[in-house]
């Protein structure tokens, strides 16, 4: 074949085909998708193309870490079992109010009390909470609210104060006086400790302990050691509540 012609030739092919604008792979020139790598060689068709693998990869990123949030907490909970009973409210006559902030039911059993010089009792509850639950409990065994135990013993002179805490009992309405056990980040007992800083004097106050006792359904029994302190109450019918200065209670 004549030289001029084989020129012709080359050029007319190269007058056909043209180069991939990705992969610089030959294609037809007035093709709109590479025949090898599939890009469009229109800019805003590519662009598009591009925008909607870039979109692609971020949906399966979204779903990948909305799959491990799912199943995060199970797998946190089958390495790491968490059980976790929050006291938010605690007396011994009004009653109990706990958050299970754990992984798993729990069943609380009791509240063992003990006041040293006074009396030690043991507070049933029996009940059973669910995760994520707040709960209250009646610790009186009797419906609504607990017994008036009266008014507090706020101002006492040191012998006053040794003889309520002679005659001091824990259970309401067997003695004249009697002793309340508070943890210490009950709100009432913030209250009475709050007054007692404003009218400048040192709240009276005998050391308590209180443990409540619970099984988690999943690991076995627990306990909790809840902060306490105890206040004595007197009836107002008793005489011995004559001579103090004392606040009401209820």
């Amino acid at each position: 074949m004549p030289k001029n012609t084989r020129t012709s030739t080359a050029a007319s092919s190269e007058a056909r085909h043209a180069t991939c604008r990705s992969c610089g792979h030959r294609i037809p020139k007035d093709a709109g998708v590479c025949t090898k790598c599939g890009t469009y060689q229109n800019r805003w068709k590519r662009g598009l193309q591009f925008a909607a693998a870039i979109v692609g990869v971020l949906s399966a990123v979204s779903v990948g870490v909305a799959y491990l949030a799912n199943r995060l907490p199970a797998m946190r909970r089958a390495i790491a079992w968490r059980s976790d009973v929050k006291v938010i409210e605690f007396d011994s006559v009004d009653g109990l109010t706990v958050l299970n902030a754990g992984d798993g039911p729990v069943l609380l059993s009791y509240i063992a009390l003990h006041v040293p010089g006074i009396a030690a009792a043991t507070l049933h509850i029996n009940q059973r909470v669910e995760p994520s639950q707040t709960a209250t409990f009646n610790l009186s065994g009797k419906a609504g609210p607990g017994p008036n135990v009266g008014v507090l013993i706020n101002h006492a002179s040191p012998v006053e104060w040794k003889r309520a805490v002679t005659h001091a009992s824990i259970d309401p309405g067997s003695s004249c006086v009697t002793a309340v056990v508070y943890a210490r980040s009950d709100p009432t007992y913030i209250v009475f400790a709050e007054s007692a800083k404003s009218d400048r004097h040192v709240m009276p106050k005998v050391e308590a302990t209180a443990i409540l006792h619970y099984v988690d359904l999943k690991t076995g029994a627990g306990q909790i050691d809840i902060p306490s302190h105890g206040l004595l109450f007197c009836r107002q019918r008793c005489a011995w509540c004559d001579p103090w200065n004392t606040v009401r209670a209820h």
